[in-house]
This record gives C-alpha cells, sequence and structure tokens, in this order.
C-alpha cells in the first residue's frame, strides 16, 4: 500500500512500510519533535494532526528527501 498526500503544492507519495520512518525523519528536521507522544502514539497521525502551514513544511521536506513532486502552477 502506498500513502498518498496531495496538496496545493507538491503530491507526495510514501509505501506503507517506510510511513513511519519517513515521516519521523522529516518531522525530526523541521520541528525538532523526537517522539510521536502518547497523544498520538504514531507518526502519521501526529502528521496528520498538523495545522496547515505545518503540514506543507512537512510536504516540502518530503519532497526534498525524494517522495514527492512539485506540481506547477498553469
Amino acid at each position: 500500500m502506498i500513502h498518498t498526500f496531495i496538496d496545493s503544492k507538491a503530491v507526495v507519495e510514501i509505501p506503507n512500510e517506510d510511513i513511519e520512518c519517513v515521516l519521523a525523519g522529516a518531522m525530526k528536521k523541521c520541528f525538532g519533535y523526537r517522539t510521536p507522544t502518547r497523544y498520538y502514539s504514531t507518526w502519521l497521525a501526529r502528521f496528520e494532526g498538523l495545522n496547515y502551514n505545518a503540514y506543507q513544511t512537512i510536504l516540502l521536506e518530503l519532497v526534498k528527501l525524494g517522495y514527492g513532486r512539485i506540481l506547477k502552477n498553469k
């Protein structure tokens, strides 16, 4: 299974087996998060709980890591 995240600026696709590791790395790099916390319990849940600006920041970081692409404006 592949997780697909779409935003007005980017499309990111991450394989299911890599999702927690990839999100952990991106969220640690961008925001310094060390754990997903008890409230969220997984990195995916914490990612889905982000506000719009933080969500965009993570998506753009994932694009830099090679998991997606930037959408071009028409």
